[in-house]
């Protein structure tokens, strides 16, 4: 197993800047699929800005009062401290 960085599998936004939330995550390779599976990581979600997040319950009341989808599709990403030069960090 790996640990990487996904979008939010939920669709989970930022209340503060409505970018979508990273996680960490396992990445799992799972025989007779075509692409590994990835099991987020509880309580590791997180704001590319670097902006403080209500609870999880507020978020998915967040996500449901926008109109997004309860799921999306799911990619990994450069983790945090990743991020440009000069750009807020979680």
């Amino acid at each position: 197993m790996a640990s990487v960085w996904i979008l939010s599998p939920h669709n989970l936004y930022c209340p503060g800047c409505e970018t979508r939330l990273i996680e960490r995550a396992g990445r799992f390779a799972v025989p007779g699929r075509p692409r590994p599976v990835h099991v987020g990581e509880v309580g590791t979600l997180r704001c590319r800005a670097g902006h403080p997040l209500p609870s999880r319950e507020e978020l998915y009341a967040h996500r449901d009062e926008q109109g997004r989808p309860r799921t999306a599709a799911v990619w990994e990403v450069a983790p945090p401290d990743a991020a440009p030069a000069g750009a807020a960090r979680c």
